[in-house]
C-alpha cells in the first residue's frame, strides 16, 4: 500500500508533502534542521502539526484541519521508529527489548519472546539475546533496536538517521544490515548522508528549508540533480543555462559544452532527459572534471569551456582542497595548493572537461 502525507508546522518552517510507493525505501535527504525528524515525528504521531493528513492505502492515519481533527496515539498507528539512540531499556535484556511491542499489544510473554527471537537472529544478534543494554557495544545495541522496530511487523518503517551515532565500522556493518532488512519494505529513511541514501533509497524526496524541493529515484536524482542544495549533497558541480547544440550557454553569453544525459547514460530516456536547444537546462560535473587555473588574468577566461567565477567556499580533505566557485566544485592537489592556495573572494577559472559534463532539461520548480 503506498503511503501518502503532508504536514505544515509553522513555528518549524515545515511545508511538506511526500509519497512512498508501496515496498520501496523513501530517502527524506535534507541538512539538519530541515525538518525530516519533525516529519518522522508527524507520522509516528509524536508531533502534532498545525495542519496535514496521512493515508496507507485506503486507509486514513491521521487528519488534522481547522475543521477536523483525528489525531491517533503512536501505538494505535501501524508505523515502526528506528532513531539515532536505539532507547532501549536498562533493566531488560536484549530479548524481552525486541519483545516489548509485541507485549504491549497484548501477545503473551512466550509468543512475542519466540517472535522476537526470530528477529535478533535476522539482524545477527541471536548470542545477544541475555544480555542488558549496558554490555553492549554501539553497533550491537542498534541491531537490538531494528529487531525490537521489526518484531511488530509495522506497514510503514520510519529510520530517523539511524547511523548518525555510530562509529564508522558499525556505521558500515549496521547499513549492510539495513540494506538487507529495508528489501521490499515500505519505509522512510532521514538522513543527511548521501552515501546512506544511495545504498539504502529506492527514491529520494530533498527536503530544503522546510520543503521538497524534488523527488525521484536515487539514480536519477544523484545523477541528474535539480537543486542547488541536492548537487552539493551529491558533490556535483551544477549550473543553469539555455540549451545549445553543444552544451549550455550561461546568462553572462559564456557558452560551455558537454554531452547530454541521453547519450551519457545508455539507459536513459532521450525524450525525457535531453533538453532541445532553446529550453532551460542544467549542466552537472564532478570535481574531477573540473580544473582550477590559478592565478586568473584579467579579462576573459583563458582556454576552451572554462568560467571565471569567485570562490565562495573552501574545504580541506585528505588529499586535496576543494574549491567552491560560479556553481562549479574543483579539487586542487596540496602540493599545488601549498605555493597557491585560493581563498574565499579569490577570482580564478575553472576548466570543465566537456566529454565528462553533462546536460539535460531543467524542470519546473516542485
Amino acid at each position: 500500500m503506498n503511503l501518502t502525507a503532508s504536514a505544515t508546522i509553522a513555528a518549524r518552517g515545515l511545508d511538506a508533502n511526500i509519497t512512498v510507493e508501496a515496498g520501496r525505501t523513501l530517502a527524506l535527504l535534507g541538512p539538519n534542521g530541515s525538518g525530516k525528524s519533525s516529519l518522522l515525528g508527524v507520522l509516528a504521531g509524536l508531533l502534532r502539526p498545525d495542519a496535514g493528513s496521512a493515508r496507507l492505502g485506503e486507509s486514513e492515519l491521521f487528519e488534522v484541519s481547522l475543521s477536523d481533527a483525528r489525531w491517533p496515539r503512536p501505538d494505535e498507528r501501524p508505523i515502526g521508529l528506528l532513531g539515532q539512540d536505539p532507547m532501549l531499556f536498562p533493566h531488560l535484556s536484549a530479548l524481552d527489548n525486541a519483545a516489548f511491542p509485541l507485549r504491549a499489544a497484548g501477545a503473551s510473554r512466550s509468543d512475542a519472546r519466540e517472535a522476537a527471537l526470530t528477529w535478533l537472529r535476522a539482524v545477527d544478534a541471536e548470542s545477544l539475546a541475555a544480555s542488558r543494554p549496558g554490555a553492549l557495544s554501539g553497533g550491537q545495541a542498534q541491531r537490538v533496536a531494528i529487531a525490537r522496530a521489526l518484531a511488530a511487523e509495522p506497514a510503514v518503517l520510519l529510520l530517523d538517521e539511524p547511523l548518525a551515532a555510530l562509529d564508522v565500522d558499525a556505521a558500515v556493518t549496521i547499513r549492510a544490515l539495513l540494506a538487507t532488512v529495508l528489501r521490499g519494505r515500505t519505509a522512510i529513511l532521514a538522513t543527511h548522508n548521501v552515501v546512506d541514501a544511495s545504498m539504502l533509497a529506492d527514491d529520494i524526496a530533498v527536503l530544503h528549508d522546510g520543503g521538497i524541493v524534488e523527488t525521484g529515484p536515487t539514480r536519477d536524482v544523484l545523477a541528474r540533480p535539480q537543486h542547488p542544495f541536492t548537487a552539493r549533497m551529491a558533490g556535483r558541480g551544477l549550473i543553469p543555462g539555455v540549451r545549445t547544440q553543444t552544451g549550455i550557454q550561461l546568462p553572462d553569453g559564456t557558452a560551455l559544452a558537454g554531452v547530454s544525459f541521453a547519450s551519457n547514460t545508455p539507459t536513459a530516456d532521450a525524450a525525457f532527459d535531453d533538453a532541445a536547444p532553446g529550453t532551460d537546462a542544467l549542466l552537472t560535473v564532478r570535481p574531477a572534471a573540473v580544473r582550477v587555473t590559478l592565478p586568473t588574468p584579467v579579462g576573459p577566461p583563458s582556454g576552451p569551456n572554462a568560467i571565471t567565477a569567485t570562490v565562495t567556499a573552501v574545504e580541506t580533505h585528505a588529499e586535496s582542497l576543494r574549491i567552491w566557485a560560479g556553481g562549479l566544485i574543483a579539487d586542487l592537489d596540496h602540493e599545488l595548493a601549498r605555493d597557491q592556495a585560493p581563498t574565499i573572494g579569490d577570482t580564478v577559472t575553472l576548466h570543465v572537461d566537456p566529454a565528462q559534463a553533462v546536460v539535460y532539461r531543467a524542470l519546473p520548480p516542485q
